[in-house]
């Protein structure tokens, strides 16, 4: 028997429908409980469409750079201000504030480090294993993340400042506490949200930042763990 298009568009819908009969009813499917870390990732998607284009295009040029969604710089004493900027050691800082987020700018003034200081944590938390590690060849920075069993990631980045080098980051600061803490002699922020936590600070000559799904208290060991590896 030869197949015409008539006969496809006769029998196709029959096909269909047996097909469809013999896969379970909706009622006889469990439901699937996705993971905590899968429904914060589809909290913020659909916070980001509900944005309009032209802001959701800034913040996509802005996260080319950033990696999570808390960061805050160490020479700001609050993270809710209008547009303000200040200057401390060879460092400024540009901050502007929208409805749910704030845009940090960098830039330096000062010498840039020959070479990127090498590093070690000596503090991860429990079952946290380095799965990705960048170093691009053209900047003096290094980005490191981590990942538990859990799906929980902490990333760990490293950023030279000098030489005219700026760095801008946007982050989502809605619901967001903010203390001032010591992180080896150095004034940094540490910032939470109940569900991710994130510490940054500036010694001079790097700006670290340390972002993660972990309690600003696990956060806090991470970062006074951070061994800069002497020649």
């Amino acid at each position: 028997m030869q197949i015409t298009e008539d006969l496809l568009y006769q029998y196709a819908p029959i096909a269909e429908d047996e097909i469809m009969a013999a896969y379970p009813s909706e009622d006889a499917v469990p439901r699937h409980k996705f993971s905590n870390r899968f429904e914060r990732k589809m909290k913020r998607l659909i916070k980001v469409q509900k944005r309009s284009p032209q802001m959701r295009k800034m913040m996509l040029a802005a996260k080319r750079i950033a990696v999570f969604l808390l960061i805050c710089s160490a020479m700001i004493t609050t993270c809710f201000m209008s547009v303000d900027a200040f200057r401390q050691k060879v460092i400024e800082i540009i901050t502007e504030v929208f409805e749910d987020s704030t845009l940090f700018r960098f830039s330096s003034t000062g010498k840039m480090p020959e070479e990127l200081a090498a590093f070690t944590l000596t503090y991860l938390p429990e079952g946290m294993e380095e799965i990705y590690r960048e170093k691009p060849e053209e900047v003096l920075s290094i980005f490191i993340l981590y990942e538990d069993p859990e799906g929980n990631q902490l990333t760990v980045d490293q950023q030279a400042m000098g030489h005219n080098k700026k760095y801008s980051v946007l982050i989502d600061t809605e619901g967001a506490s903010s203390s001032t803490i010591s992180i080896h002699n150095e004034e940094a922020l540490l910032i939470s949200n109940g569900e991710s936590s994130v510490i940054m600070w500036e010694d001079g000559q790097y700006v670290w930042l340390i972002t993660g799904d972990i309690s600003a208290d696990e956060m806090t060991k991470v970062a006074a763990g951070i061994s800069i590896t002497k020649d």
